[in-house]
C-alpha cells in the first residue's frame, strides 16, 4: 500500500476525529494540529512493519471541521464568518 486516507470531522462530543477510508484506523483529538501528528503515530502501530506502512497519508479535512478553528480562534459565529467568506 502507497497511501491512506483520512477523513477529518467534528467530533460531536467536541474536538475533532480522523478515520481511515477502507481501514479500522481511528483516532480523535482537541485540535486538527494534534490529530495531524495522532494519525501518524496511528498508522505506525497499525502498520508497524515499514515495508508495508502507507508511504503517504492523504488528510480529508471536512469543511465544518476548518470553520470551527476559525470561529474559535476569531472568537466569531458561524453565521458571521461565513458572511465573511461568501458575501
Amino acid at each position: 500500500m502507497t497511501e491512506i486516507i483520512f477523513l477529518f470531522e467534528d467530533d460531536p462530543e467536541g474536538g475533532y476525529v480522523a478515520r481511515a477510508v477502507g481501514k479500522s484506523i481511528f483516532t480523535q483529538a482537541d485540535s486538527i494540529h494534534e490529530l495531524r501528528e495522532l494519525v501518524r503515530d496511528a498508522v505506525s502501530c497499525h502498520y508497524p512493519d515499514e515495508v508495508t506502512r502507507p508511504k503517504l497519508i492523504r488528510l480529508h479535512i471536512v469543511l465544518s471541521a476548518i470553520l470551527k478553528d476559525v470561529e474559535k480562534h476569531f472568537d466569531i459565529s458561524r453565521e458571521q464568518l461565513l458572511d465573511q467568506l461568501f458575501y
